[in-house]
């Protein structure tokens, strides 16, 4: 359990140095994906705050932009794997995400 929780305060930390914001959600959903998978939940519903990065998880026949079709890639070979269901909320619903969005930005400086 230390071991998985470990590498996701690292997959964290490598979000946090993303160029663009729409790369941060696409990899924040894999790292989701990845991390239901290897508890082996095959079956889930991810929620997350950016309707356009949830519109690409949806959409197989929509090409998202350049910078993150990679990982876009990678979300539809693990969710063809499994039964994700990703959702568009919010932000102000999500208030955990809010909290942490802020200590981030403070902490920055």
């Amino acid at each position: 359990m230390l071991n998985r929780c470990f590498h996701l305060f690292i997959s964290a930390i490598s979000i946090s140095r993303c160029y663009s914001v729409l790369l941060a959600k696409a990899l924040a959903v894999r790292i989701a994906c990845l991390f239901c998978l290897r508890f082996g939940y095959r079956g889930a519903i991810i929620e997350f705050d950016c309707a356009t990065v949830t519109k690409w998880c949806n959409a197989l026949d929509e090409a998202p932009p350049w910078e993150i079709a990679m990982v876009m890639e990678d979300i539809h070979v693990r969710s063809s794997e499994s039964s994700f269901v990703f959702v568009a909320m919010r932000r102000f619903v999500n208030c955990l995400t809010n909290w942490a969005a802020k200590l981030f930005r403070s902490s920055r400086g």
